[in-house]
């Protein structure tokens, strides 16, 4: 750690109402991307290429419903749009964490229902 990182610490440790979750944050944001300015560039262009992918999966869950007519294509394409909504609101600051908690759920029931559906088929 170098010593300016330390002096920030130290005077941000005692920060009222700041929990163990929001101090790691806070210091991420604070040293991420001023000492390391490129390593936030790739991960942002890391999240943006996810969530492209995402959207792309999606589109083929739809091609998959449509074109031979499976319910798991939908499902699958529902699964990836919670999975864009989720990872969207993750890049916003203030998301309160139980609805992060309920769209991930949801997202996995969806996945499990398709997979189930898929399995039955074979």
């Amino acid at each position: 750690m170098i010593p300016r990182e330390r002096t920030i610490r130290a005077r941000t440790a005692a920060l009222p109402g700041m929990d163990e979750q929001g101090q790691e944050s806070w210091e991420n944001t604070l040293f991420s991307s001023r000492d390391h300015p490129s390593s936030m560039t790739f991960s942002s262009s890391l999240q943006f290429l996810s969530i492209g992918l995402e959207v792309l999966i999606g589109i083929l869950g739809i091609a998959i419903a449509v074109q031979k007519k499976k319910l798991y294509g939908y499902l699958i394409a529902c699964t990836f749009a919670i999975y864009v909504a989720y990872d969207l609101l993750a890049l916003m600051a203030n998301t309160a964490p139980l609805l992060m908690a309920a769209i991930f759920f949801v997202a996995t029931l969806s996945i499990l229902t398709a997979v189930w559906l898929i399995y039955r088929e074979q």
